[in-house]
């Protein structure tokens, strides 16, 4: 079968016709920013389905959805995806990927699988990507069906690492005197000692052993095709030696190289680039176990890191491309990792607290001056030690300076406990058009009273995120908060942001209004709550209304909740929802009084059996619900489909 190939590129260059505007470094018009290219209510894009259809072509009246959004290493100029059933495409309009333009799109006819975007500039290894579809191309399945809007999904990045070239150099702690280096049984007997000869290229093999308090300062970079290597062996180089993960693990030298009890930083990256790190321990420095400011283009991998001021810190505005996957970082006295302005990941990492250290940020990502954002954690589990002296804040995007961007992040399927600083924080004004999906904040004491718990954190201005498909148990499952700490307390805590198919439940607020200035115009939409409380709670000391008749909440299924308002006089606007068990038994245009029959609320099952709550308004944004299902029209009521 031909292949449908349609080029943009040519043709845009030729003349700019309609729906054929020249893109931007985003894929975005070079006329306006990605957010301008946003729907009209300035929020990021609205939620896809799981790709869990089937289809052959006759209309069974399900849309389109596209997954496993990829990139391979022998076509680096291509994004693969799946498709749900045969789709059509002719062109790429309404389609982002972070950091790239897109040029064309190939759908394979009669498939499911195969198609491709493809960029003007190849993928490498060093890319962290998303890709999102605002809408307004022509998409659809052979039945005439669109394609939905989709928010950011991540791209599974393959591109092999580069080739080894290059020194190659062994350390070993064991040795009785240091050799030459060139082989094992020549091997140094300091990190630092290959460290010093480090260049392009160079691979530094480190045996399993304890190399005590040794402070390794790199002075050279890789390149972008011959990157630096400090790898970890256990018995022979290139074995994959692990720890298993737990909160209070300990270390060990036979397993991996450790480097333990210095002063300062065990390893310093200092405005370095172009590194592959993997198969480490570090752990009681005074300073930070990494030293990695300034730091770009690095992947560390399999990393191990206790005891210290900071696992990891970044703290300048021109870092990018960093990548820290399947690690763990416990018992902070500062933080546990924080990377700055754009285009990192951060994947399944454990950023965790088992005793008294004062732990602040657990993963915390800064923005930058110019396009700060496009960043990525997934698969992250935080955990925080309750009784801790501080409270803790769990993943947090924060510009950090009103100058700044931090916007277009995907933090997607990660569980937070004992937070109270925010499970999730969202912060300051420039802090914008962020996803949060498949959150579980919860807390492993259920005591409201003692711990100060709270889910999803909105401070100091922040706008047009969404947070979709998540699972909240805490005190204040949503927090609207303004500390001053950009030098305003006239901002509301958020406004503008979206909540759909998210569930709260056994919490004492789903909503607490704590900043001095109201907030408005935030939505929940489809979501469920239940065994709650309150609905939401002002400021205990005054009667000012901070979250007034602008904050809607629609289609949501409220069970279990005896009082609306603790404190304040907050006066959110609800309509098409359901009240059981409740402060009363309807509130606003469409209500409902009706048992949801849950399929087993005690084992998480919130899956309404009672077919009269197939009465809610269909919304864009929330065509799919809490599973991936495509909702009815009407939908059912709540986070899940009947």
């Amino acid at each position: 079968m031909a292949l449908l190939l349609v080029t943009l590129l040519a043709a845009c260059s030729l003349i700019t016709a309609p729906g054929c505007s020249e893109l931007g470094a985003d894929g975005t018009s070079d006329g306006g920013s990605a957010a301008d290219a946003g729907p009209s209510d300035g929020g990021v894009d609205s939620d896809g389905g799981d790709g869990s259809e089937g289809g052959t072509g006759s209309d069974d009246g399900l849309h389109p959805v596209l997954s496993s959004f990829q990139v391979d290493h022998s076509h680096r100029d291509r994004l693969t995806f799946d498709s749900s059933e045969p789709i059509t495409a002719s062109a790429t309009i309404g389609f982002i990927v972070s950091g790239k333009t897109l040029t064309g799109v190939v759908i394979l006819p009669d498939a499911t699988t195969g198609h491709y975007l493809t960029v003007g500039d190849d993928f490498t290894f060093w890319d962290n990507n998303t890709i999102r579809y605002q809408g307004g191309g022509d998409l659809q399945d052979l039945a005439g069906n669109e394609l939905h809007p989709f928010t950011l999904r991540y791209v599974v990045n393959e591109v092999a690492e580069p080739a080894l070239t290059g020194n190659v150099y062994y350390v070993n702690s064991s040795v009785s005197s240091s050799g030459n280096g060139t082989s094992e049984a020549q091997a140094f007997k300091t990190i630092q000692e290959a460290a010093s000869l480090a260049n392009a290229g160079t691979t530094i093999w480190v045996k399993a052993g304890d190399y005590g308090g040794e402070n390794v300062v790199f002075a050279t970079d890789g390149t972008p095709t011959e990157p630096i290597r400090l790898l970890g062996y256990k018995t022979n180089t290139g074995d994959h030696p692990s720890l298993t993960r737990s909160v209070g693990m300990t270390f060990s030298s036979t397993e991996l190289p450790l480097l333990s009890g210095g002063t300062g930083h065990g390893i310093s990256l200092h405005q370095r680039a172009y590194f592959i790190v993997k198969n480490l321990q570090i752990g009681d420095y005074t300073g930070h176990g990494f030293y990695t400011n300034d730091l770009s283009y690095t992947h560390f991998d399999n990393i191990y890191l206790k005891d210290c001021d900071w696992g990891m810190q970044s703290i300048d505005q021109s870092s990018s491309h960093n990548r820290l996957t399947h690690s763990y970082i416990a018992d902070m006295h500062s933080g546990g990792v924080r990377f700055q302005n754009r285009f990192h990941l951060i994947d399944d990492l454990w950023s965790v607290s088992s005793k008294v250290v004062h732990e602040d940020y657990y993963i915390v990502i800064y923005g930058g001056p110019v396009d700060g954002g496009h960043n990525i954690v997934r698969n992250a589990y935080v955990y925080r030690y309750a009784d801790d002296t501080h409270t803790g804040h769990g993943i947090s995007l924060k510009a950090g300076d009103l100058t700044f961007q931090l916007e277009y992040n995907l933090i997607e399927d990660c569980e937070i406990l004992n937070s109270e600083n925010g499970s999730i924080e969202l912060r300051h004004s420039a802090t914008k058009h962020n996803v949060v999906r498949g959150i579980l904040a919860h807390t492993d004491t259920f005591d409201h009273e003692t711990y100060n718990t709270s889910g999803i954190n909105f401070e100091n201005g922040t706008s047009y995120n969404i947070v979709e498909r998540s699972r909240i148990a805490c005190k204040n499952a949503f927090g609207f908060t303004e500390n001053e700490e950009d030098g305003s307390d006239t901002q509301p805590g958020g406004s503008h942001n979206t909540i759909h198919n998210t569930i709260v439940y056994d919490s004492q607020y789903v909503v607490g209004a704590y900043s001095p200035t109201v907030n408005t115009n935030n939505r929940w939409i489809n979501c469920t709550f239940h065994n709650v409380d309150y609905l939401v709670t002002g400021l205990w000391n005054t009667s000012t209304d901070m979250f007034d008749s602008t904050n809607e909440l629609i289609n949501c299924n409220m069970s279990e909740i005896p009082d609306k308002i603790r404190y304040g006089n907050p006066s959110p606007t609800i309509s098409s929802s359901n009240f059981h068990g409740s402060w009363t038994s309807g509130e606003g245009p469409g209500s409902l009084n009706l048992d949801p029959h849950y399929v087993d609320v005690g084992n998480g099952d919130y899956t309404p059996q009672n077919a009269g709550l197939k009465a809610g308004v269909p919304h864009e944004g929330v065509e799919y619900d809490a599973a991936g299902t495509e909702r009815d029209d009407p939908p059912t009521i709540g986070a899940l489909e009947i």
